[in-house]
């Protein structure tokens, strides 16, 4: 499925992928269950008599998943399918690559939108100049970027003098910071025991609303694994 979709005017999406069941020389009744299947999954039950030039990029996203579609295929290679797309639109588009997954295909999909990837992907590569920087499934390379500490940000109830100290004199905290109610650490000990910072705070009877474990998402990964060069 390439970047940017192709169309031919004049034909209306039933007509547009009877054309492509036809290259692939599909017919009969495994022609017309094919159809109805692709149709179905890529919701464009309502828009099989409308023309595709009148199409938005949305849809016609769609239609080109839904032609890609055809031949069942078990692995899909996809160049950034949601370039030039809303928000509702990435979001609807996330969710078809999902249920595309859940049916068992293989699906390898090339993106700069990288916030799109995380929750999608199972596996991750990272390319610059042609070479392969890093490769993983996303804690992987999370892991190997934050070596042996990784970072907490715990919300305070409150602004609390003492705060800091209590947490870094506990063994394993590496530095801390306070942002008005924001306490974040670094911990680089056994993440089993990293309750003792918890336990502090309370054994000072300093309350705090929440505890968040900070991990990299693929937008800092891949600005700290890459340099900005270009071949």
């Amino acid at each position: 499925m390439p970047d940017y979709v192709g169309v031919y005017p004049g034909l209306t999406v039933a007509e547009y992928l009877e054309f492509f069941a036809g290259a692939y020389r599909i017919s009969g009744k495994r022609r017309k269950a094919l159809l109805s299947d692709v149709i179905d999954l890529t919701d464009l039950g309502n828009m099989i008599e409308t023309e595709v030039q009148v199409l938005s990029k949305g849809m016609r996203q769609r239609l080109c998943l839904a032609q890609t579609l055809i031949h069942d295929p078990d692995l899909l290679i996809l160049d950034e399918p949601a370039s030039g797309l809303d928000p509702r639109a990435r979001i609807e588009f996330r969710a078809l690559l999902k249920e595309l997954r859940r049916m068992g295909k293989t699906v390898f999909l090339s993106s700069h939108i990288l916030t799109e990837l995380s929750e999608i992907c199972d596996s991750v590569g990272i390319i610059e100049k042609g070479e392969l920087v890093a490769h993983g499934n996303v804690k992987e390379i999370q892991a190997g970027l934050r070596g042996k500490s990784v970072s907490y940000e715990v919300m305070l109830h409150s602004a609390r003098d003492g705060a800091v100290e209590t947490v870094l004199a506990v063994p394993g905290v590496d530095s801390v910071t306070l942002d008005d109610r924001c306490l974040r650490f670094r911990w680089q000990g056994d993440e089993s025991e990293v309750f003792q910072v918890f336990g502090a705070l309370c054994e000072r009877k300093i309350a705090f609303t929440s505890v968040k474990r900070q991990e990299e998402d693929l937008e800092s990964m891949f600005m700290k694994l890459t340099r900005g060069e270009v071949s």
